[in-house]
């Protein structure tokens, strides 16, 4: 068993490190200057230079690439554009709030799932077994963000 989740996380290590590269280049290649961001429209050229140059970003992609893979080895997630804050400590403080709504919207599905699921498989080929698969695909093939605005919608109503 030990030697099968090994072989599982080796296969997984590929694709992982692929999505990585894939991430990183397009966020230092779409349109945008971090920089710039961090401070704003008014800055001047030579702030902009100094804090690409304390970021790194004036470096070739594959050393910021390297630094960036080193860091996360080392569990240094780097710091936040936004607050210039360390973002571990960050995840560290939303952990459990994220923990407790994953638990309960789980909980919820199960909840729904469960009995659902019974309810079709002993009427099978009725009305009421098509209405669950056609509710189960919908949950599954809906956006999360689209779903979440239409019951936005639906309980502003209420």
């Amino acid at each position: 068993m030990f030697l099968f989740v090994l072989r599982r996380l080796m296969g997984g290590l590929p694709t992982l490190l692929l999505v990585t590269v894939l991430v990183f280049t397009l966020t230092r290649v779409l349109p945008g200057d971090p920089a710039r961001l961090l401070l704003g429209e008014e800055a001047t050229p030579e702030l902009v230079a100094q804090i690409r140059e304390e970021l790194g970003l004036n470096r070739p992609i594959l050393v910021q690439y390297a630094d960036w893979l080193w860091g996360l080895v080392r569990g240094d997630l780097g710091r936040s554009i936004r607050g210039n804050e360390l973002v571990a400590p960050i995840i560290w403080q939303k952990l459990p709030t994220t923990l407790e709504l994953s638990l309960f919207s789980l909980l919820v599905a199960i909840a729904i799932g469960i009995p659902a699921g019974v309810l079709a498989a002993l009427r099978r080929n009725t009305a009421i077994d098509a209405s669950v698969t056609v509710m189960a695909l919908s949950g599954i093939s809906i956006p999360n963000f689209f779903l979440g605005i239409l019951l936005i919608y639906a309980f502003r109503a209420c």
